[in-house]
């Protein structure tokens, strides 16, 4: 895009449009505002209409040589569109080859603004356009942001607006057919099976606005915590966005900006490898078992991405064949013995403020035999 912000007397405007190995260039130089006649003045006020002068820089079009005091190259460029939108031109390359701009004028570079692919300042975009236009805007490390994208669209009003959007040629939706289905119960005493709708990703791109890193892995484990679907995958769980139940949402709404509500998805840290299997509610707390290692997600007041914590809370070796169950303040789960099984009782030692898994079944090694592979409360 192609954008006289402002224009004055006696200044000139420069368009360099480089596309392969031809460079096309365009000068274009206002009027003075002294001039001998008042029809004259009149062609020197008229010289410095932001709109009149983008048609004139566009170079499919013939410079209008009555507003302007001096103008050098006029060729027109093959197989390039210019459309304009008032003081901005919306340049298109129509046989997809890329093209590089260049715009300067005498007034320090203030004047003319050429934008394409990316821009540092959100500020300095135009207020009108091509409709649907998209551009990234280089994040600001002063503001903490990220680079983010922004699409020019109609408003309520019939005027344009710029909102946050997608990155081109990103994807952005998830394979429901390969996720978590849902029962559904019916009015008739029947029940139905059937796909659950996960929202699209709206904005960012890969980068900022990742896809949850249970894509492509084998899911663990479905549960619900502090208002949230989580799923357990590989290292990782992962939290769907707080309080969402008619459509699932695993993406930012924002880039922008950190929200409490955003999803969650961290892995666990640990020296050894540590396939998360299952996910128990425990003392306020989310405890989630690997074979090998018990661990804690923990968050003060607010489960949020910013104050989620996953950290080891204990090291006891378990037969995972069986989802550990709770009951009050402890949770069970099943232990290989051979040709036997055993059950430890996971619970906090209040003395000492640290957990423990004592084996309750130490004292009939030989009773369960086989694998323990349902476990229920009561």
């Amino acid at each position: 895009m192609l954008y006289v912000k402002q224009a004055d007397y006696s200044t000139k405007y420069t368009v360099t449009i480089t596309q392969g190995s031809n460079t096309y260039v365009r000068e274009i130089t206002t009027m003075a505002s002294t001039q001998d006649t008042n029809a004259l003045v009149q062609q020197a006020e008229q010289s410095v209409q932001t709109d009149r002068l983008a048609l004139s820089l566009a170079h499919n079009n013939t410079p209008d040589s009555m507003y302007t005091a001096n103008t050098t190259g006029g060729s027109t460029i093959p197989n390039m569109t210019f459309t304009p939108y008032g003081s901005v031109i919306h340049i298109q390359s129509t046989n997809n080859t890329d093209f590089t701009i260049e715009v300067d004028d005498s007034r320090g570079n203030n004047h003319i603004f050429a934008f394409k692919d990316k821009v540092a300042d959100f500020k300095k975009l135009p207020p009108n356009g091509a409709d649907g236009y998209v551009i990234a805007v280089v994040g600001d490390n002063s503001k903490g942001q990220d680079d983010y994208y922004v699409k020019l669209e109609k408003d309520d009003t019939g005027g344009q607006v710029w909102v946050e959007c997608i990155a081109p040629d990103v994807h952005t939706s998830l394979d429901n057919a390969t996720l978590p289905h849902q029962l559904l119960s019916n009015a008739n005493g029947t029940f139905t099976l059937q796909t659950t709708t996960f929202k699209e990703r709206l904005v960012g791109d890969d980068t900022t606005n990742f896809f949850p890193s249970f894509v492509d892995y084998k899911i663990n484990d479905i549960f619900f915590h502090r208002n949230r679907l989580g799923l357990l995958s590989d290292e990782n769980i992962i939290l769907s966005e707080a309080g969402e139940f008619t459509a699932f949402n695993f993406f930012k709404r924002t880039t922008l900006t950190i929200l409490d509500t955003d999803p969650i998805d961290v892995a666990v840290s640990n020296n050894k490898v540590s396939i998360l299997k299952h996910a128990v509610p425990f003392n306020e707390s989310l405890l989630l078992f690997s074979d090998l290692t018990q661990f804690k997600m923990t968050a003060e007041n607010f489960l949020s991405p910013d104050t989620v914590a996953v950290d080891v809370s204990a090291q006891f070796e378990a037969d995972l064949t069986a989802k550990p169950t709770s009951a009050g303040r402890y949770v069970f789960f099943g232990v290989d013995n051979g040709s036997f099984a055993g059950v430890r009782e996971y619970f906090v030692d209040r003395n000492t403020e640290t957990d423990d898994a004592v084996e309750i079944t130490s004292h009939v090694p030989e009773y369960l035999t086989g694998t323990i592979t349902k476990m229920e409360s009561s």
